[in-house]
């Protein structure tokens, strides 16, 4: 988005919340270069990270629930072999 100056604070337009926000403080720093901040907004990025946590964290307990389903199964596979024995 293109940088404009409110009031002599330089700014833009977030691409994902399409708010005006200053750059410094509002905008992450791309690159090292003084002219090239990122084209989403601090709050945006952090909302964006926070869901992708969360969503992370149900994906894990899904995977260690079937875990454990899974070694009960074989547990009981296990058995019936050595009941079988």
């Amino acid at each position: 988005m293109k940088v404009t100056e409110r009031k002599g604070v330089k700014g833009k337009k977030c691409t994902k919340c399409q708010e005006w926000k200053p750059l410094v403080g509002g905008f992450y720093q791309r690159d090292r270069k003084k002219s090239s901040y990122d084209s989403i907004c601090r709050a945006c990025r952090k909302k964006a990270r926070d869901e992708k946590k969360t969503e992370h964290a149900r994906e894990i307990e899904a995977l260690m629930k079937a875990n454990e389903e899974l070694k009960e199964e074989i547990a009981k596979l296990k058995k019936l072999l050595k009941d079988k024995s």
